[in-house]
């Protein structure tokens, strides 16, 4: 996957902007747990959730702030859970399953293969919902045209990024399985490993019978390099888009800078300039 190099010269925004959420969350749960009742409900909802899968709510009035942080938040977990999970495949393809499992190995590493195009692509879908959300949100604010104008771009860098990815899970879509001269290679060898054997009389010395073990092994170690190589790369993405996100969404102290409308601007205005 190549990216703009513009990318290249973010800081590590994406762990930034995870830590200026939690902090927040901190802040809430603090003023929540400030409340002997709230304490109470609270617990008894972990009780309900875990012992009777039933979901309930602390029963707290919800403000236009609070759910602006809810989208903010859960919406991130979602990307979070995504890059998670590309780290993941990075370790998966570095070990197999048990040697007792009927999974062959060819199958395995198809199988990582096709998760890596898939969470690909809802990385991509995740990042866009996300900015959508938040060029929403401000629609009614002063900073509206601005704010619109960094999302677009960030949707637009975004595509771009994951383009050569996401056209590899377009075929993968249309045919059900990933598949690749490298894959084709080896399950030949597969099939045809006795026959293969009996033709190296046929041949001249110095031309060895591919070994199924051998080229397996040197697919899954391409395989490892693209999903490191990957996974550095759509760090440097994040790290550039989360950049332009904290700079809408958070302000110098590390407070949010929420949505507000702008006749509620224009009057506070009008009420400070009669004073």
């Amino acid at each position: 996957m190549s990216i703009d190099n513009k990318l290249n010269n973010a800081i590590e925004s994406f762990d930034k902007y995870h830590e200026n959420l939690l902090n927040i969350a901190r802040k809430i749960a603090a003023n929540i747990s400030k409340s002997k009742e709230n304490n109470k409900k609270f617990e008894e909802s972990i009780i309900n959730e875990i012992f009777f899968d039933k979901l309930t709510t602390i029963g707290q009035k919800v403000s236009p702030q609070d759910i602006f942080f809810g989208d903010l938040f859960y919406g991130f977990n979602e990307i979070f859970i995504s890059f998670d999970r590309f780290k993941n495949l990075e370790v998966y393809i570095s070990r197999f399953p048990n040697a007792k499992t009927p999974i062959a190995k060819i199958d395995y590493l198809c199988f990582l293969i096709e998760n890596f195009l898939y969470e690909t692509y809802l990385l991509k879908e995740r990042l866009n919902k996300y900015s959508k959300k938040i060029r929403e949100s401000y629609i009614e604010d002063v900073r509206y045209v601005s704010i619109s104008k960094k999302c677009d771009q960030l949707i637009s860098t975004i595509e771009g990024s994951l383009k050569n990815i996401n056209s590899l899970r377009g075929r993968v879509t249309h045919i059900f399985h990933y598949s690749d001269k490298d894959i084709n290679r080896l399950k030949s060898i597969i099939l045809y490993e006795e026959y293969l054997v009996g033709l190296q009389k046929y041949l001249p010395n110095n031309y060895v019978i591919p070994n199924f073990k051998n080229e397996y092994r040197k697919l899954r170690k391409k395989w490892k390099k693209i999903f490191k190589d990957n996974n550095e790369e759509i760090k440097k993405m994040l790290n550039y888009y989360f950049k332009i996100i904290i700079e809408i969404v958070f302000n110098n102290d590390g407070e949010i800078s929420y949505p507000e409308k702008r006749n509620y601007i224009e009057n506070r205005k009008k009420f400070f300039s009669k004073g």
